[in-house]
């Protein structure tokens, strides 16, 4: 009796064990995935967020637009323009802060949360921060 209870024991600590080296399987396998190439209209837009672990959310940057995907489909897209506050947020996910971009479009607003594609986002985070530096904001600034 009492090694039955043993071996039933073992064999639940085997497929717990089993069961979260595969989750830490998908979880590094997802976020080292490669960005999906994506072109509107003719131009290559550039990947400015990481991949997410529990979706195929992707946001891109274009010469006067920013992007929203889910894998290859698009799923909104708002002039640069219409950005009225880019900000870091206090979360941080693996030593780097989720930036959040904030849009009012058509009488709408959106709230794009993600971590940065460090090489794009910090280009063109560079360059909107010259063209409207007052609506950057390198430090958090609300509580969530």
């Amino acid at each position: 009796m009492f090694e039955t209870i043993i071996s039933i024991i073992s064999i639940i600590v085997g497929i717990f064990v089993c069961a979260g080296n595969a989750l830490i399987f998908f979880i590094i396998f997802r976020q080292i995935r490669r960005v999906p190439s994506v072109q509107h209209d003719g131009e290559t837009l550039r990947p400015i967020s990481r991949a997410k672990v529990w979706s195929n959310e992707w946001y891109y940057i274009g010469s006067n637009e920013i992007f929203h995907y889910n894998g290859n489909t698009l799923i909104s897209s708002h002039p640069i323009a219409r950005i009225t506050r880019v900000e870091k947020s206090s979360l941080k996910i693996n030593n780097t802060y989720v930036w959040d971009i904030h849009i009012r479009d058509n009488g709408k607003y959106y709230i794009f949360s993600f971590r940065p594609n460090n090489k794009h986002f910090g280009d063109w985070l560079i360059q909107f921060r010259q063209a409207h530096p007052d609506k950057v904001h390198g430090k958090w600034s609300r509580w969530f």
